[in-house]
């Protein structure tokens, strides 16, 4: 019964990491076509979105 208990809560663990580096990677992605929008010219506009 503990070993199930320990596996459901490492489970859960590992799915909510995964999800926190998802979310983190996203946002690096956000902010680099930002900031990359800003530097070259207007014609090659991006739109970046991040749904939470």
């Amino acid at each position: 019964m503990l070993v199930a208990f320990m596996t459901s809560v490492f489970d859960d663990a590992r799915a909510s990491g995964r999800q926190a580096v998802l979310k983190f990677r996203a946002e690096l992605i956000y902010e680099y076509e930002t900031l990359e929008k800003a530097v070259t010219s207007r014609e090659n506009e991006r739109n970046g979105y991040i749904i939470q």
